[in-house]
């Protein structure tokens, strides 16, 4: 393949038997960031995590450059006439990146929007270009809703307790809903690329100052990025060290497949289930961080991988 002409992107492929039905998908993600340069974030437990420096399936937002433009306009009031020159100046507008969301405890991605309340242009098998939303339908619970998680990756369950029943889909030893550090042990549905794993539930406390929800009193630990739309969170207390970044890339919904909150809502999970029908996420408008929230389990949401 030449290097000089493939672009950044996501794809799903699938194997399937000879009924048609899938066995197994696998999600292909192309990037140009070095993933191994992750990010050394100590978290309110004093507990360090190798971030992955961007969201899981992240591309690049596009860059469109406007030339800049004269226009001559003509009055003419009986006998008089006059020209002016209206003058457009250059300008440069970028487009917000995006990256994939996921449901709770699932391992394939659903697609990215197009860097507002949009979806992004995407192909079927084909090549026919469509800019749909995700299908979904409502599955049943416990281990029938995770045959069909596999049989139909590209359908969102529209129940919003997601598969109700597991502690350990993305955490082999996991037996617990309260919020911890433990090591998190991978598993067949964690959909992160070797050398990586999805983050155990406590590891974005250090994004504030107690740990808990920010507010007037106890701020968060970073500061919001109005051009690029997200946290700029520091790696250590108190406002020090590097900083990640962290895009407000909204969610996906489960009950229409639609996506919604685009550059306004940050919204991330973690390993941990809160309860049988949720999970603990990170969640953030320009005004708060709350990093040990929690939402039902087949809502859309990002992941940031952290290295294993």
């Amino acid at each position: 393949m030449d290097q000089n002409t493939i672009q950044q992107g996501n794809a799903v492929i699938a194997v399937k038997d000879a009924s048609g039905d899938v066995l197994w998908s696998w999600h292909i993600w192309v990037t140009d960031e070095d993933v191994d340069n992750v990010i050394e974030v100590t978290n309110h437990q004093n507990v360090e995590y190798s971030f992955m420096p961007v969201p899981l399936g992240w591309c690049d937002g596009e860059t469109v450059t406007y030339e800049a433009r004269n226009c001559k306009v003509r009055f003419t009031a009986g006998e008089q006439t006059s020209d002016i020159v209206v003058s457009q100046k250059s300008s440069i507008v970028t487009i917000g990146g995006n990256h994939p969301y996921y449901q709770w405890g699932r391992k394939d991605p659903f697609r990215p929007s197009n860097g507002v309340n949009g979806n992004k242009i995407w192909y079927d098998a084909n090549g026919t270009s469509s800019a749909n939303n995700v299908k979904v339908e409502s599955f049943s619970y416990g281990a029938e809703c995770i045959r069909n998680y596999i049989l139909k990756p590209d359908v969102m369950q529209k129940n919003k307790e997601g598969d109700n029943a597991y502690y350990n889909l993305w955490d082999a030893n996991n037996n617990t809903y309260s919020t911890n550090d433990n090591q998190v042990v991978k598993t067949i549905y964690d959909p992160c690329p070797v050398g990586f794993k999805l983050p155990a539930s406590n590891a974005f406390t250090g994004f504030t100052a107690t740990g808990s929800s920010s507010s007037t009193a106890y701020p968060a630990n970073g500061t919001w990025d109005s051009t690029r739309n997200g946290w700029n969170f520091y790696a250590q207390a108190n406002r020090t060290g590097q900083q990640i970044f962290f895009p407000a890339s909204g969610t996906r919904n489960y009950i229409d497949g639609k996506v919604s909150l685009i550059n306004s809502d940050g919204l991330y999970w973690s390993t941990g289930p809160h309860n049988q029908s949720s999970g603990w996420r990170l969640n953030f408008r320009s005004s708060y961080v709350n990093p040990l929230g929690n939402y039902y389990r087949s809502a859309g949401y990002g992941l940031r991988p952290v290295q294993e």
